[in-house]
């Protein structure tokens, strides 16, 4: 039993990596061609949203809740969602999806830093960190060839954005592990991205105004992979 467990962990954890977010920065890309950032992150976590709470329904799944856990499922939708989405939206308008991959894939370190800080069971060890090391590298090696040295010297600020995500989603993590791996992981996706959905909304019609909406497929599809593959897929995975 404990055997299958951690072979569908692994499974989970490979379809995440590989076809949810490892798609997603490319997709990313193509849909800032033709709307703004924030605009995109609006529509893509108000499909992912809508599509948890139908999951939620049909699956009738309990929605009450303690208002302390209600509280740390919005914090968890800000810090895991509505920052991090925004800061690489915003990142990408500046550098490449490639170098994107490349700087995402530094969660782990902060995460394993994190962790050994304020997770008991979760600390540092010489295996962890070679694994970090050489998983590290292989990104790197993956997508040598479609990094641009220039940019990665002149767009700095591009790349702070994306490593300031990345410091966001490893926070979240281990927030998440701390505070709300008791729940249920639908119920925790689903608030906290409805809470994600309505701050980013407040945002944009602020800072987008007035908003470019898609006009061409391309976008609108773009938009649609990102908001059920790279979100309402992704996030319970």
């Amino acid at each position: 039993m404990q055997r299958k467990t951690i072979l569908n962990n692994w499974v989970r954890f490979i379809v995440l990596g590989t076809f949810c977010w490892g798609t997603s920065y490319y997709w990313i890309k193509i849909a800032i061609a033709e709307i703004g950032p924030l605009t995109l992150v609006a529509l893509r976590i108000t499909l992912a949203s809508t599509i948890c709470w139908l999951w939620m329904l049909i699956s009738q799944t309990p929605i009450s809740l303690p208002k302390k856990i209600v509280g740390r499922m919005t914090i968890l939708g800000i810090t895991n969602t509505a920052i991090p989405f925004s800061l690489i939206a915003w990142g990408e308008t500046h550098i490449d999806s490639g170098l994107t991959g490349l700087l995402t894939a530094t969660v782990p370190l902060f995460t394993i830093l994190l962790s050994h800080r304020f997770v008991k069971d979760d600390k540092i060890t010489i295996p962890k960190a070679l694994g970090l090391l050489l998983g590290f590298s292989g990104v790197a090696l993956l997508l040598s060839r479609d990094l641009d040295l220039g940019q990665i010297q002149f767009n700095i600020w591009g790349q702070a954005a994306v490593i300031g995500a990345t410091l966001c989603y490893s926070i979240s993590s281990v927030y998440n592990r701390r505070f709300l791996h008791n729940q249920n992981r639908m119920v925790v996706t689903t608030y906290a991205l409805s809470t994600a959905t309505i701050i980013i909304w407040t945002i944009t019609l602020l800072v987008e105004t007035p908003l470019t909406l898609p006009s061409i497929p391309i976008t609108w599809f773009a938009i649609i992979w990102l908001g059920l593959i790279g979100t309402a897929l992704a996030y319970p995975l």
